[in-house]
């Protein structure tokens, strides 16, 4: 038995799709996990998650600027904190 649980690259999709990102194909996105934290990666943006899903940081590539938002405290299907 694995000793962290993770969401995966679907799940991950799924919830940063739903917080109104523009998201290109899921097989766009490199994937990595690694000691309780998952990266995705694609050429429009860069997502790490934390604690299982409970921490989500989307930061936006391009060339002008890299707003990073922070999401946190997942309930009931959506993310309640968010930081810019």
């Amino acid at each position: 038995m694995s000793k962290y649980e993770y969401l995966g690259k679907k799940e991950i999709y799924k919830r940063v799709k739903a917080l109104g990102y523009e998201m290109p194909k899921i097989s766009n996105f490199s994937y990595i996990k690694y000691n309780c934290i998952e990266w995705m990666e694609s050429h429009e943006l860069k997502i790490t998650v934390q604690r299982c899903g409970e921490w989500l940081q989307v930061i936006e590539k391009c060339v002008h600027a890299r707003p990073v938002t922070l999401f946190c405290d997942y309930r009931a299907g959506e993310y309640i904190t968010r930081y810019k």
